[in-house]
């Protein structure tokens, strides 16, 4: 809408136009020397076109710092240009509800192909949480397909705890796979899935890869150790991730949680430091050397020892 215009008969040179706008009249009857028109203010709908489409506090604060006015408005705009660039997820809402016994439901989610395989050849892994104690479990993996072997292991090490009533995981295929629906149908355990391309809805087990991988690059940086320890590096993480307290669990440790008591730390070491193993028993004969220097790689899980590589052969 084109805005009125009046004459003036007297118009102070000094003062500037750039925040109002002008129509043009289609008479060929030219102004006199001392007559200008006036226009509307600029409605700050259009200054939000000219700042780059800014949010409305942006602009509003913007327009206050450089003194120029505008009309106020009695409804905001709704700029449809920002809507299709910048549309974004509405927050989800806080999961309130929580199981108070373990094993009750654990959130998976798998991670993968990584960069590099692995000094000991995989290129996954999966994770699984307990929602109630927030113990993770971590497990290199060599395909996708795995997972459902893996998985029926992992039950069966929770059958000897409790059983497991609700699986919750994205909607990869590894995750929907016939053979899985169906153990899981003949278990009779609930899977929830959550919605395609809507990976927050699993964000118990997102938080929790996220963390273990800022940590597994942290220990393979300062252990100056090349990528293809990834799984190595992963493993020790998720072993002492389960050994912190956290704000979650009013600053008790998963183990604790689990187990009843506080974990022991003296065995802990620095991951990658050098340590000496006694090869005594792997030589062929007595002259030849009882130790040699290793690379500390972690946790021994199924026997009580530590994880050490020989550094010649790195």
């Amino acid at each position: 809408m084109k805005p009125e215009t009046r004459p003036l008969d007297r118009v102070n040179p000094r003062v500037g136009f750039d925040n109002y706008a002008f129509s043009s009249s289609s008479s060929s009857t030219q102004p006199s020397p001392d007559q200008a028109f006036l226009g509307q203010l600029v409605q700050s709908n259009l200054w939000h076109h000219r700042l780059g489409h800014p949010t409305n506090f942006v602009v509003s604060l913007m327009l206050n710092k450089a003194h120029i006015h505008v009309p106020k408005i009695s409804s905001p705009v709704m700029c449809h240009p920002c809507l299709a660039g910048k549309v974004s997820k509405l927050p989800f809402p806080q999961h309130h509800h929580k199981f108070t016994s373990p094993f009750a439901t654990i959130h998976t989610d798998l991670w993968g192909p990584v960069p590099c395989i692995s000094v000991d050849g995989y290129r996954y892994y999966t994770i699984f949480i307990d929602e109630c104690i927030y113990f993770c479990w971590s497990f290199p993996l060599v395909n996708k397909s795995d997972l459902f072997s893996m998985f029926v292991a992992f039950y069966s090490f929770l059958v000897t705890q409790l059983i497991l009533l609700k699986l919750y995981s994205l909607m990869g295929g590894e995750y929907t796979c016939n053979c899985l629906k169906q153990f899981l149908l003949d278990k009779g355990i609930a899977h929830h899935l959550s919605c395609p391309h809507t990976p927050e809805q699993n964000g118990v087990a997102e938080r929790k890869y996220k963390h273990i991988m800022e940590t597994t690059s942290t220990l393979l940086h300062t252990a100056k150790l090349p990528s293809k320890f990834w799984s190595y590096a992963c493993l020790t993480v998720t072993y002492l991730i389960n050994r912190m307290p956290t704000p979650v669990l009013l600053h008790k440790s998963p183990f604790e949680m689990l187990f009843g008591s506080s974990p022991e730390l003296n065995h802990l070491r620095i991951f990658g430091c050098a340590c000496f193993s006694l090869l005594r028993h792997y030589n062929h004969n007595k002259l030849q050397p009882k130790t040699s220097k290793c690379v500390f790689l972690g946790y021994g899980i199924k026997y009580k020892g530590y994880l050490c590589y020989h550094v010649p052969t790195l």
